[in-house]
């Protein structure tokens, strides 16, 4: 018989009473970890170094039928439940803050909340009616909370040993969005309400609360709710909602919004993105994030309409868009990688001037831009949103112009971009704002026919709104015209003296624009012929008339 001692013998008796309470805490199939025994560890030290409650070393002795808790065999092994574990502490990092945020509770509280600082465990996040705070997880998840919300970091905790995470957050009020990491077998990720709590493993998830309502709206992944009402498990492109008074639903997510316009390229910022309106109640969320793994938040925003704001680097990013309906459920989500190109300048647009007509034909489209410029892009069309019947043309080096042919008269529009690489267009900074033309048939000088019936008769094919100007002369040069006048009809008569000389004639077109088509080419005015005299002067009559040559 094996003999013990006063002190062993109240060790004993201690530790079988408090195996005795711990019985009831000894869960079937829980989750737990190997731990090899080494020499010198006993449960209590084990439960000081490993445990969140030391006290839980009879949790431990229960579970694997330990008599004596200061004898372990040195190599056996030990079971230890996963809940037991203390863990090491994790943090969030803050990501993006707008607006009005605080931190009301916990290790920070009262600390000014701005990107970059450290948040931990107990630390409590109110959001004002316009703040707006994103925060990355240790294990690269990522959450942000929406204006007037409250959110707490209740439990953050790694087990290295086990290879799992035990993560609890709480949103007291308002909403929370998350897009987690894939968590590993025995993880918990869990988001609790006043209402419901939702457990995840890996997903793009949202969660709502406040007074009257609570929901659950799920992107992708799989989620789990539990709350007093009912259990759920969540498909993506489903939400669950509880309304006052009524019972938990089930129903589909709003369809993904759909761009007016892809946004490709975002040349300047403030920036409103191409989404159609939306009914009343509605809003549209959108968030700006880097292509990163995990990515950084750099932009989120709801409201009817979505405006993206800076300071922002030129690069690639991801942009996402959901819709929220008027019940609080947020859709499925519209994705679009985005180039935000905002340097070099663009060029100053100089001709031609914007508002002024000008004819169909070869135009050279001059700009001032950077004496350093590789190269320019330009772009015309008769589309405003330049996405068809778009003509481009690369000029390299810094002279900023191109000279092109338009030949069909209409609304025209045209920009430039000045370019960092000489025959890249991708390379292209921000366009220059959008210049319209209005290009108009070209003025066509006319051909005049004759007649002469007391007097000369001149006609010509003309349109409505045109003038013209008609000049005669003795010289095919008009250097010095006979006649120079302008008409408003097609047609003059002229009284010209017959005689030995020749009288020459050109037109020239004058649209309602103020536009020349220059003259036309000079032509002899074929005159009923006269008798000549000897010094070339013509013969006249008793009444001074020449007299005409018989024909």
């Amino acid at each position: 018989m094996k003999h013990f001692s006063l002190h062993q013998l109240a060790v004993l008796l201690a530790g079988c009473a408090v195996l005795a309470s711990a019985s009831t805490l000894v869960h079937a199939n829980e989750a737990t970890i190997q731990y090899q025994v080494k020499a010198g560890d006993n449960l209590y030290t084990l439960a000081r170094q490993q445990l969140l409650r030391p006290s839980d070393w009879a949790v431990v002795a229960k579970l694997n039928k330990i008599s004596d808790p200061n004898i372990l065999q040195p190599g056996s092994s030990l079971s230890i439940p996963v809940r037991l574990l203390r863990g090491q502490p994790q943090t969030a990092t803050v990501q993006l803050v707008r607006g009005e945020v605080s931190i009301s509770a916990g290790p920070n509280r009262g600390k000014p909340l701005a990107a970059g600082q450290t948040l931990r465990e107990g630390d409590v996040i109110r959001a004002g009616a316009n703040g707006w705070v994103g925060l990355l997880l240790s294990d690269g998840s990522q959450l942000y909370v929406s204006p007037n919300s409250q959110f707490g970091l209740q439990k953050m905790r790694a087990m290295p040993q086990a290879n799992l995470r035990q993560t609890e957050l709480q949103l007291k009020a308002g909403r929370a969005d998350f897009a987690v990491q894939p968590q590993t077998s025995g993880s918990r990720f869990e988001v609790k309400t006043p209402l419901a709590v939702t457990g995840v493993r890996g997903t793009r998830f949202g969660v709502a609360t406040s007074g009257q309502r609570a929901l659950t709206d799920l992107v992708e992944g799989k989620v789990a709710i539990s709350s007093a009402q009912a259990q759920a498990e969540l498909a993506p492109g489903e939400g669950w909602l509880r309304e006052a008074g009524q019972a938990p639903s089930v129903q589909a997510l709003p369809a993904a919004p759909v761009w007016i316009t892809p946004p490709t390229q975002i040349d300047a910022l403030p920036y409103t993105l191409p989404l159609p309106a939306v009914s009343d109640g509605d809003l549209l969320v959108g968030q700006l994030e880097t292509l990163d793994t995990p990515p950084r938040l750099l932009w989120v925003e709801r409201g009817p309409q979505l405006t993206l704001t800076g300071p922002l680097t030129d690069g690639d990013y991801r942009l996402r868009v959901r819709l929220q309906s008027r019940n609080g459920l947020q859709g499925l989500e519209q994705i679009q990688t985005v180039k935000l190109k905002t340097t070099p300048q663009a060029p100053l647009l100089q001709a031609p001037l914007a508002g002024k007509p000008i004819p169909t034909g070869a135009r050279s489209f001059i700009c001032a831009g950077d004496e350093d410029a590789k190269g320019y892009l330009f772009e015309i069309s008769s589309s405003k949103d330049f996405l068809s019947h778009t003509q481009q043309h690369i000029s390299q080096g810094s002279l900023c112009r191109w000279d092109h042919s338009l030949a069909t008269a209409g609304q025209y529009y045209w920009r430039v971009a000045t370019l960092e690489q000489a025959d890249s267009a991708a390379s292209r900074g921000p366009f220059s704002p959008v210049s319209a033309l209005q290009v108009v048939p070209a003025p066509v000088a006319p051909e005049p026919t004759l007649a002469f019936a007391d007097g000369l008769t001149v006609q010509w094919a003309g349109e409505a709104q045109q003038q013209y100007q008609l000049q005669i002369a003795t010289e095919r040069s008009f250097a010095q015209p006979l006649i120079d006048r302008t008409v408003s009809e097609p047609q003059a008569k002229l009284d010209l003296p017959l005689g030995c000389i020749d009288y020459f004639i050109r037109l020239e077109t004058i649209n309602q624009y103020g536009m020349r088509s220059g003259f036309s080419k000079p032509r002899k005015l074929n005159l009923p012929p006269v008798l000549c005299s000897s010094n070339g002067r013509g013969i006249v009559d008793a009444n001074g008339q020449p007299v005409r040559q018989k024909q």
